[in-house]
């Protein structure tokens, strides 16, 4: 959030939607807990779940 109010113009979806549509119009959840080791393998599985890269704001499918 900080990132997307500090910047002027950015190129981060998320950064630019907020910035656009303003901060109080997002929600932010934890969908799980997982150990670090577990991080990109969830993420990926996450982005996918929820088709995000073609339909939300990510622009990679995740993961390192």
């Amino acid at each position: 959030i900080k990132s997307a109010l500090t910047y002027g113009k950015v190129t981060n979806k998320l950064y630019s939607a907020m910035q656009k549509s303003g901060v109080h119009n997002f929600v932010f959840e934890v969908l799980e807990e997982v150990t670090r080791d577990k991080l990109n393998e969830r993420e990926t599985y996450w982005i996918e779940f929820y088709k995000t890269k073609e339909l939300g704001l990510n622009g990679t499918k995740g993961g390192a």
